[in-house]
Parts: structure tokens; C-alpha cells; sequence
């Protein structure tokens, strides 16, 4: 049973890959070409970077989690949990996020960046090239929050449109437009009054993360699936 388990995994992730990677592929070329030929220096001011990880985030959470009625009643009538189905899912996303992070990485680490900076005659390299590795961070920061705010909006909003609306479904509402609110000022590096300090955005990331996967994974056990 494990096997076949395992083998059915595998074989959603592959709907998964087929279904994601026309919308994750541009975001990945537009990400990694910005980094060749951005001019100025790399660093962690740079909210056109923030934009388009936030972005890529966003569209690699509403693909993913955006079945047609078909496609979503043949992977539920799987032999498998619903928490493991999420998990798959979440998981490949969260993989994606990574892979352009390493992209990036291999971008600027074999100097291909460096090399066609020093191409367009730029005065910055190669002196700054471990310097602009910083812009890693951006990249995780942003495109892990907006995928997961939008992963939990996403299916939320499912399981909204599919019942009466309740009093609990206004405290979503207001929830979701802070954290979307708080996400879209950051990305465009707008100072927050009483806002977060930078000190605790680390602390602020994996509380998002970690709620906004659990309450993810509870809107997803809830779903209901058309056939």
C-alpha cells in the first residue's frame, strides 16, 4: 500500500509540474535575467526585486491550489489524506521558491553576473560581487510570504464562496487585507508607523509561515470538491 502510495504522489506532483511550470517559468527567467542586467549594485533595498518575488509567490500559490472541477475530483478520489495531498502541494511550492533563490545564487557566485557587468563596463565589479548575495534574502522574504498569505487566501476564499457567511468570516476578511496590506508596503520599502522592526522579521516570517500553513491545511480538509 505504501508503494502504491508513493507512486501516486508522484504522480500528482506531475499534474502538479505540468499545470505550475507555465506560470513559475517566466517569474524564474524574469528573475534571474534582472540580476544579470541590473546596472546599479544588488542589495536589500531593492523593491523591484521585492515586486517580482512577491509576485511569483502569488501566481506559483493560485496556480497550484487552482484545480479545474475534473482535475480536483480525480486527485481527491485518490487513496490519500487530505493532510497529505496539502503537503505534496505546499511542499513543491515552497521547493519552487527555493529553486529561484539558488538560480539567483549560481548567478552571482560563478560570476556570470560579474562577467556581463563587466561586459556593459560597469564600475562596481567585480568589488561587489559577494556583497550582492544579499539580495537572497529579499527573495526568500517575499516570495515565502506572498505565497503563503495567498495559498491561505486562496483556498479560504474556496471554502467562503461555498456557505453562508458568518461573523468569522469578516475577521478573515480584515486578517488577510492587513497581512496583504503589510506584505504590499514592505515590497515597495514604505516606512511602517509602530510597524515591525527589522529585528523581529524574522520572528514575524515563520509566524506567518507557520499559521498560514496550518490554516492552509485546515481550510484544504475542508474543501468542497465539484465533480
Amino acid at each position: 500500500m505504501d508503494q502504491r502510495r508513493r507512486y501516486i504522489s508522484i504522480e500528482i506532483l506531475k499534474i502538479d509540474v505540468r499545470k505550475v511550470l507555465p506560470y513559475y517559468a517566466p517569474f524564474l527567467l524574469l528573475t534571474v535575467g534582472y540580476v544579470l542586467f541590473r546596472k546599479t549594485p544588488l542589495g536589500s533595498e531593492d523593491w523591484k526585486v521585492n515586486l517580482i518575488a512577491c509576485l511569483q509567490g502569488m501566481v506559483v500559490a493560485w496556480a497550484l491550489f487552482n484545480d479545474a472541477a475534473g482535475t480536483g475530483a480525480f486527485i481527491f478520489s485518490r487513496p490519500l489524506s487530505r493532510k497529505r495531498l496539502f503537503l505534496i502541494r505546499w511542499g513543491f511550492g515552497i521547493s519552487l521558491q527555493l529553486l529561484t533563490i539558488v538560480a539567483v545564487f549560481v548567478t552571482i557566485a560563478i560570476g556570470l553576473r560579474s562577467g556581463i557587468q563587466m561586459l556593459m563596463n560597469s564600475p562596481y565589479q567585480p568589488m561587489v560581487k559577494w556583497y550582492e548575495l544579499s539580495v537572497l534574502g529579499l527573495i526568500a522574504l517575499y516570495s515565502i510570504l506572498s505565497y503563503q498569505i495567498f495559498m491561505f487566501l486562496k483556498l479560504r476564499l474556496h471554502i467562503v464562496s461555498a456557505r453562508p457567511r458568518a461573523w468569522r468570516d469578516l475577521v478573515g476578511t480584515w486578517l488577510v487585507t492587513w497581512l496583504v496590506a503589510h506584505l504590499c508596503l514592505r515590497v515597495l520599502n514604505v516606512p511602517i508607523a509602530n510597524g515591525i522592526q527589522d529585528y523581529l522579521m524574522v520572528v514575524y516570517v515563520a509566524l506567518v509561515t507557520i499559521l498560514g500553513t496550518l490554516a492552509s491545511l485546515y481550510c484544504y480538509r475542508h474543501l468542497e470538491i465539484e465533480t
